[in-house]
């Protein structure tokens, strides 16, 4: 079984896939905010592509988050600041994460 923050990386790189099929290969990497208001994940991913692209990183996240098929583990996906990309996972998710710890 895989930990949550790997299963929501996937999540992104299949929407990256759709919408850059050309940067699928390139991993996406997924972090835990400092910030609580950012997130329980946040990625910068569509900051990484944009350029290579020569998208407008924002423009970029925006069609990445449409692109994004729907999740059960997901609640809600924001955009902030120059196009980073804010995942809210939902309260099942962490409790499956919760259940898991118990069990190990």
């Amino acid at each position: 079984m895989t930990d949550l923050k790997d299963q929501i990386a996937a999540w992104l790189a299949d929407g990256l896939a759709v919408v850059a099929p050309d940067r699928a290969a390139i991993p996406v990497t997924v972090e835990r905010p400092k910030q609580v208001a950012h997130g329980d994940y946040a990625t910068n991913v569509a900051l990484q592509h944009a350029k290579a692209l020569k998208r407008n990183p924002r423009e970029f996240a925006a069609a990445l988050v449409a692109a994004l098929a729907a999740s059960p583990l997901v609640e809600r996906v924001e955009i902030a600041g120059a196009g980073f990309v804010n995942v809210f996972v939902t309260p099942a998710a962490r409790q499956a994460v919760v259940g898991r710890v118990l069990a190990e």
